[in-house]
């Protein structure tokens, strides 16, 4: 019952986490970085559109041009 109980609060935990670490704008993701210095299991959720999609010749890589979710109105 004990490993249940410290599971669901694990899995809570990283419910939260995961709803406070969103953001839209890299500069916002930046300033989160520098000024909470987040340990490596700690998620980020940065929410991002497509602005552009190519597929390099020569390459089996693709370049994808991404703009901060705020900006999309302006394109």
């Amino acid at each position: 019952m004990e490993l249940l109980n410290a599971t669901q609060d694990d899995v809570l935990r990283q419910m939260h986490e995961e709803a406070v670490n969103l953001f839209s704008r890299v500069a916002d993701l930046r300033h989160f970085d520098v000024a909470k210095r987040p340990a490596a299991d700690v998620c980020v959720t940065l929410k991002m559109f497509c602005v552009y999609a190519e597929r390099l010749s020569g390459s089996n890589a693709t370049r994808v041009t991404l703009a901060d979710a705020t900006e999309r109105a302006e394109f």
